[in-house]
C-alpha cells in the first residue's frame, strides 16, 4: 500500500518538524516537505502535488484559511488540514467555510492526533473543538459539513424553505438533514437544537 504524502507549512520549525516525526513514525505517512514561510509556499504551490496538506492558520503575513482555499481550487482532491495554538469555535466556522477537511488543535496529544488524521484522510470532515465537553465534541464530531451549514442557517431563524432554496435542495432533503441533525445530537426539536447550537458556539 501505498504512503500518504503530507506537506507542512507552519512558521514555528520546531513545531513543524514534530509533526512531521509524529506522522512519518506511524509508517503511513511520507513527508513531501515543510514550508516555513507561507509566501514561500504559495510561490511553489502549482509544484506541491500531495495527498494532505497541514497549514498553520497565523503564518504573520498570510492567513492559512486563504492558503486553504487556494489548495482546493489547484489540487481540490487533496485533504487540507488547519492547525493552530487558538483554541475558538470561531476558527473552526472559518475552515469549513474555506473548505477545510479538519482543524486540529495544536494542543492535541500526539496519538489523538495520528488517529484524527487518519479519519480525514479516509474521507471523514473531523473539526476537534477542545472549549466544547468530550460527550458534545464526539456528537458535533458526527456531524457532516452540510449539516453544519444547515445548523447555522435554522439558529439564524431560516425555514425549511429558505434553506432549501439557499442551499438550492429540495425541501425534502433539507428535511431529511434537519431529522438527521436531531437523531446524532440527540434532540427533539428546532428549538433545542437552535440551544444547542449556541451553547457549543456553532
Amino acid at each position: 500500500m501505498s504512503k500518504i504524502t503530507f506537506t507542512i507549512v507552519d512558521d514555528h520549525r520546531l513545531f513543524a518538524d514534530g509533526l512531521a516525526r509524529i506522522l512519518q513514525e506511524t509508517g503511513l505517512f511520507e513527508m513531501l516537505k515543510v514550508y516555513n514561510s507561507g509566501s514561500e509556499f504559495l510561490e511553489e504551490l502549482g509544484k506541491v502535488a500531495t495527498d494532505l496538506f497541514m497549514i498553520d492558520i497565523q503564518l504573520g503575513e498570510l492567513s492559512g484559511l486563504d492558503l486553504c482555499t487556494k489548495i482546493k481550487e489547484v489540487f481540490p482532491g487533496s485533504k487540507v488540514i488547519l492547525i493552530s495554538m487558538i483554541e475558538a469555535p470561531h476558527l473552526i466556522r472559518l475552515g469549513m467555510k474555506n473548505k477545510a477537511d479538519g482543524f486540529i488543535p495544536k494542543t492535541t496529544d500526539a496519538s489523538i492526533l495520528k488517529e484524527m488524521v487518519s479519519r480525514i484522510c479516509g474521507g471523514e470532515k473531523v473539526f476537534v473543538d477542545k472549549s466544547s465537553s468530550p460527550e458534545d465534541s464526539n456528537k458535533i464530531n458526527l456531524l457532516t459539513e452540510r449539516e453544519m451549514e444547515i445548523i447555522h442557517l435554522v439558529k439564524s431563524g431560516k425555514s425549511t424553505r429558505v434553506i432549501a432554496e439557499e442551499l438550492f435542495l429540495s425541501e425534502f432533503t433539507v428535511e431529511t438533514h434537519r431529522k438527521n441533525i436531531l437523531k446524532k445530537l440527540n434532540l427533539s426539536s428546532a428549538n433545542e437544537l437552535i440551544a444547542y447550537a449556541y451553547a457549543n458556539h456553532l
